[in-house]
């Protein structure tokens, strides 16, 4: 048996601090970011205080850049074909060049997520199939796609299926934006193939090919 010097140590030791290193920086980011939750409304307030005790965990997505928190309001993650409320707060808009979907509905469009928004607002952009010849600009192309905006202010609905590809740019960036999200039914198992991005070409890219190149691995994912 060897014993640990300074010469030696355990790599399993050393991997379980990686992962207690990575997990408590994640926690400082999460609660840094929940704490800077606007709190100028009465309903600002409410939400906030649902998002610091969270009972059911929150994610916070971009935890270097914040861009959004998701509270979970049911306990069990749902498997495919299962629904899941949520609150979401926006901290900023989508800044992918391309637009992209989401995981949940039918290729049909009968099931759709639904988003009401509760405070700030946005403008989305949404691309609409709308095959023609772009003159535009230097390098005229081909484009399937048109883009279509519409704004979103507090107490309006927005219904989302699955294959609407969209982003949105905030209409108050220092406010931000909560949101009450139902999701439609789980489309497919979260594996990096679920959703992914698009562009007016019809190029398209799984978020886990994203992921990769933007980061270089692969994200872990969760089934």
């Amino acid at each position: 048996m060897r014993l640990m010097n300074e010469e030696y140590f355990d790599e399993q030791v050393l991997r379980r601090l990686d992962d207690v290193a990575i997990q408590n920086t994640a926690r400082f980011q999460t609660n840094s970011a929940i704490a800077r939750l606007p709190e100028t409304t009465w309903l600002e307030r409410r939400l906030k205080q649902v998002a610091v005790r969270a009972p059911y965990g929150v994610n916070l997505i971009d935890k270097e850049r914040p861009y959004l928190l998701r509270v979970y309001l049911r306990p069990e993650r749902p498997e495919v074909g299962g629904r899941r409320p949520y609150l979401h707060y926006f901290y900023r808009g989508d800044d992918d060049r391309a637009w992209h979907n989401h995981p949940w509905g039918d290729e049909a469009g009968e099931d759709v997520s639904t988003s009401l928004i509760l405070t700030g607002g946005y403008v989305e952009e949404r691309l609409v199939f709308d095959p023609h010849w772009d003159w535009r600009g230097p390098a005229s192309a081909w484009i399937d796609y048109r883009v279509e905006t519409k704004t979103f202010k507090p107490w309006s609905i927005n219904r989302i299926a699955r294959n609407d590809f969209h982003k949105v740019r905030l209409l108050d960036e220092r406010r931000g934006c909560w949101t009450l999200f139902w999701s439609a039914r789980r489309a497919a198992p979260s594996d990096g193939y679920d959703w992914g991005f698009k562009d007016i070409k019809s190029n398209y890219e799984p978020w886990g090919e994203h992921h990769r190149r933007k980061y270089g691995v692969w994200p872990k994912v969760k089934g």
